[in-house]
């Protein structure tokens, strides 16, 4: 079965910072067979609906959302009368820099996935006021928050060795800014043996990790707070603004400020 394609930048319809949002009630949806070169996020807010998904009918109650990676074909099949959707649309890109501030592996872990990606969404639907770039954001979060949930990807441990597992404690606030101390007091290892340890699991030097640790709390701290740059160095570890921001812009390719300003959700 063959499906027509829609391609982002095309569609004019509901753009918000690079998002397209719909929300439709009690309408006919489309049953065009389609796919996109980007992903959907489908979110049945009340009703039912049989959505063809990849060639193969798949049932949908009040909850329950779809997940749409480029190149997954859809149409709606059937629908109750009352089927109220909400539909956000977005760019690889975006899905990326969004999930890499919830969880280093989850971009990968998506596009990995085998068969279609779906989850229950409890959040209210008053939460979301509009088509703008806010609801957009908070509706992309909520969604990553859920998938890390479901599939366990909260849990750094669980990919640790069990030499290493209770090292997962290092990625709260006071042991990042503790650093090597507290990573030798959580472990009860010597730092020569812990070393040893994490360059063997991680391939990095313990201070290098540790940092790791610390930029990824950063990155995700300037996209959903409004907090100081100043204040997140501090929070997370780093000697100053100006050692935090240089090396930063060397792990990611751009500085705290301008991540901000063109990532900044403020909404979770």
């Amino acid at each position: 079965m063959r499906s027509v394609t829609y391609e982002f930048d095309r569609l004019d319809f509901g753009h918000a910072g690079g998002y397209i949002f719909q929300s439709v009630c009690k309408r006919r949806l489309t049953a065009v067979y389609h796919a996109h070169d980007f992903f959907e996020l489908v979110w049945v807010r009340e009703g039912s609906a049989v959505q063809m998904v990849n060639g193969a009918d798949l049932d949908f109650a009040a909850g329950e959302a779809l997940l749409l990676r480029p190149g997954e074909a859809h149409r709606f099949n059937e629908q109750s009368e009352d089927l109220a959707v909400i539909s956000l649309s977005f760019t690889r890109e975006e899905l990326e820099v969004m999930a890499g501030a919830f969880s280093p592996m989850l971009y990968s872990h998506i596009l990995r996935a085998e068969g279609p990606i779906t989850l229950t969404l409890d959040t209210p639907y008053g939460e979301v006021v509009g088509n703008t770039a806010y609801d957009c954001k908070y509706l992309l979060s909520f969604f990553l928050r859920s998938y890390i949930a479901a599939f366990g990807l909260a849990d750094a441990g669980a990919e640790l060795p069990p030499s290493l597992a209770a090292l997962t404690a290092m990625r709260e606030p006071e042991n990042l800014r503790e650093g090597i101390g507290a990573a030798l007091r959580l472990s009860h290892y010597s730092q020569s043996h812990l070393a040893r340890l994490v360059r063997a699991h991680y391939g990095m030097g313990l201070k290098a990790w540790i940092n790791e640790l610390r930029l990824q709390a950063a990155y995700r701290e300037l996209i959903l707070s409004d907090r100081s740059i100043a204040a997140l160095a501090d929070e997370v570890g780093f000697a100053s603004p100006s050692h935090f921001c240089r090396i930063f812009r060397t792990r990611y390719g751009v500085s705290p400020a301008a991540l901000r300003k063109s990532r900044a959700i403020h909404t979770v």
